[in-house]
């Protein structure tokens, strides 16, 4: 008997249901693959922020500095000084970011720390002091007015998150993930930074890690509204505890209570 073969309105048929199917589970899948990536980013600041806890009891609860110098006179970073606590240097690259991985990697313009550096992690640098911030002390976990609710750790572009960053990128790989999509400037950000700057990494959202080392997903728009209320008070990287500004509830701010 002979066998019937496919018409070509049938075979046209056939490729419009698979099309059509492919539409529909194609985003799914990327979906899931990213709520993957998003735990697995939320796991990666769970550890630091396990780290940063271990730290602070070793070092009279003091949190680390964001960027300090050495004994040598050199220059370290927050993610050093909790290494040895972590013990796995991958947790501080996000999974969700491009920058620590592949061919980019080799041609990073930032040298040693260069998988880190950009693209990946941020310290609050109002509670993880930076060197040169003259007037502003380091902190401790008793001055800090509501641990649970300070941004320590988070999605950026730079290794030192801080507000002025969320509000108004500015050069190199000194922004904030998605904020592009709040209408932000992306000031003068490398162009391999642009992706990351305009959609963000986890559905529109940043994970972060707060001042008592707990971790979360907060909307971009929340980190943006947080900073702003410090920005348009005169807050400018820096400032002394003293100023107005820094009298502002923030949850970048770890001098007042932001409940």
């Amino acid at each position: 008997m002979k066998r019937k073969a496919f018409t070509l309105i049938e075979l046209l048929v056939v490729i419009a249901i698979i099309a059509i199917l492919a539409s529909i589970l194609f985003p799914v899948f990327a979906r899931a693959r990213e709520n993957a990536r998003r735990a697995s980013c939320l796991s990666n600041l769970k550890q630091m922020g396990l780290g940063i806890m271990m730290y602070v009891q070793d070092y009279d609860d003091f949190y680390p500095s964001t960027e300090r110098y050495t004994d040598t006179g050199g220059v370290t970073f927050w993610y050093y000084d909790i290494d040895p606590y972590v013990k796995n240097f991958q947790v501080f690259i996000c999974p969700s970011s491009d920058q620590g991985y592949g061919p980019a990697a080799e041609s990073y313009p930032v040298s040693y720390s260069s998988y880190v550096r950009a693209g990946n992690y941020g310290a609050n640098q109002l509670l993880m002091r930076v060197y040169n911030a003259t007037d502003q002390p380091y902190v401790n976990l008793a001055s800090v007015a509501s641990a649970s609710t300070t941004y320590m750790i988070m999605d950026c572009g730079n290794f030192q998150a801080y507000p002025s960053e969320a509000v108004a990128s500015g050069a190199s790989y000194n922004y904030m993930p998605g904020m592009g999509a709040l209408g932000v400037s992306k000031g003068s950000i490398s162009d391999r930074y642009v992706p990351d700057f305009e959609k963000g990494r986890h559905f529109g959202g940043i994970n972060v890690n707060f001042a008592d080392g707990h971790a979360k997903w907060i909307k971009a728009s929340t980190i943006y509204t947080q900073a702003k209320k410090l920005t348009d008070a005169g807050w400018v990287i820096g400032r002394a505890p003293s100023h107005p500004s820094l009298k502002v509830a923030s949850a970048w701010n770890p001098w007042v209570d932001n409940n």
